[in-house]
């Protein structure tokens, strides 16, 4: 290759004459203080980008270390386990989504130095004009902003959905907790394999299984909130929208629950089927097997329905969903 002789220095692409007279345009180059030579292969070059990862990978092992070596060497005083209460299977999950979070933050701040350095190490010593080198970067942080900026936007957003839903069934079960003093037993977070029932009540009147479904109010005209939903018996009128899901998932919570049981005690159970939504005034202008209710309206369906459980039946009943109820750690 004819030896350059630049008459000007500079950063970027610079005028060059060769041996022969001629002018030639050099293309852009990464220059740093260690320089590798065009010919070097890239093995040796991963084999650098790897010890200089290790700093970084020893900072991820103490961090998980950390946490193992608090957990194994701490012990609750408490022997046994507890009854669940009202949320606890949605605190479970927000607990969880909070840990991910934590791992979010830690790979948002190393991946973007780890691919860098990658980058760096690959297309060092190798001759880049400028247009080609600023399309190379912004690709590769385009990438990686997009993807950790949808992830870290969807994991705030749902711990502020579980939060709400957990507030919600907290505040349903404190009102269902009103009724022990009337004789019912009252249970939370019954748990099976792939899903949960929020609420059991069990009384002389029957078995209900109880759905809690928490919205968010609209803001209406004058800065009222919009709180009121119509039920027309087949759907959720709300003031955006309807919505079925939260009556087709407390009929088919109540029908397993009536299956479940029925095989457990070894009588047929009836599980009647209620849905609740704190916070909003319910009007119903239809008929459904799920009862509709306001959560302040709860008690008045056990009220009103004659006795079909004896005290025999109940304790049955009761026994075997405390069986699944109480299974949390403390």
């Amino acid at each position: 290759m004819a030896s350059l002789t630049p008459t000007a220095c500079s950063l970027c692409c610079k005028d060059f004459i060769n041996n022969n007279g001629y002018r030639k345009r050099a293309r852009f180059r990464l220059y740093t203080p260690l320089e590798f030579p065009d010919s070097i292969p890239i093995f040796p070059k991963l084999v650098l980008f790897a010890i200089c990862l290790a700093p970084v990978a020893y900072i991820f092992f103490q961090i998980v270390h950390q946490k193992r070596k608090r957990h194994l060497e701490s012990k609750s005083p408490f022997s046994g386990l507890l009854m669940r209460p009202a949320g606890e299977g949605v605190r479970l999950k927000i607990q969880e989504l909070y840990d991910g979070l934590d791992d979010y933050y830690y790979k948002a701040i190393t991946a973007p130095l780890l691919l860098g350095g990658f980058f760096f190490l690959l297309f060092h010593g190798r001759d880049l004009s400028l247009p080609e080198f600023a399309v190379a970067a912004v690709g590769v942080i385009a990438a990686v902003g997009t993807s950790f900026g949808i992830w870290g936007r969807r994991i705030p957003s749902m711990i502020r959905d579980y939060e709400l839903g957990f507030q919600g069934e907290r505040y349903v079960g404190e009102e269902l907790n009103q009724l022990l003093k009337d004789g019912f037993r009252v249970f939370h977070d019954l748990e099976f394999d792939d899903f949960n029932i929020d609420h059991v009540v069990v009384g002389q009147s029957g078995v209900y299984a109880i759905e809690t479904k928490t919205r968010r109010k609209t803001i209406g005209e004058k800065g009222k909130a919009e709180n009121k939903v119509v039920f027309d018996g087949a759907r959720l009128n709300f003031p955006w929208g309807w919505d079925t899901h939260g009556l087709e998932q407390a009929k088919r919570n109540a029908d397993y629950l009536a299956t479940w049981l029925s095989s457990a005690t070894g009588e047929k159970v009836k599980v009647e089927a209620i849905l609740t939504l704190p916070g909003w005034w319910v009007e119903r202008t239809g008929r459904n097997p799920v009862h509709v209710v306001n959560t302040k309206e709860i008690p008045k369906i056990f009220i009103t329905k004659p006795p079909i459980l004896s005290p025999e039946q109940i304790q049955r009943i009761c026994h075997q969903i405390e069986q699944k109820c109480r299974n949390l750690k403390v």
